[in-house]
């Protein structure tokens, strides 16, 4: 399932940094946003060496929820060449409500 068949909305993406997400994961700054989505820095509480992004998009239905169901199984996919997710979930706020998924920063890029 891909994001982009998700009812949408358009937050506020602002609104959100500082945000402390389950799991220990604070929303940092903004890296990139769209209308319907954006990515933050994010701060691991308890480790603050870790190197974090979340991904979030403003969502709504069941393919929202299903979304955050395949994210939260692939958080048991190991291998060294996947970069699995460390959390999914969804947050609200007066202005939206979200899915996001918290990846770990690649260790390097295709690019090279």
């Amino acid at each position: 399932m891909s994001a982009d068949n998700i009812h949408s909305c358009q937050p506020n993406w602002s609104a959100f940094t500082g945000t402390i997400l389950p799991g220990g994961y604070e929303v940092g700054g903004i890296v990139e946003a769209e209308k319907e989505r954006a990515r933050f820095r994010a701060r691991v509480l308890g480790d603050w060496s870790a190197d974090a992004f979340i991904d979030a998009v403003g969502a709504d239905g069941p393919e929202a929820e299903e979304q955050v169901r395949l994210w939260t199984a692939a958080k048991d996919l190991h291998h060294t060449n996947l970069n699995s997710p460390l959390a999914a979930g969804e947050f609200e706020n007066p202005d939206a409500r979200l899915i996001y998924v918290v990846v770990p920063g690649a260790d390097e890029t295709l690019a090279g």
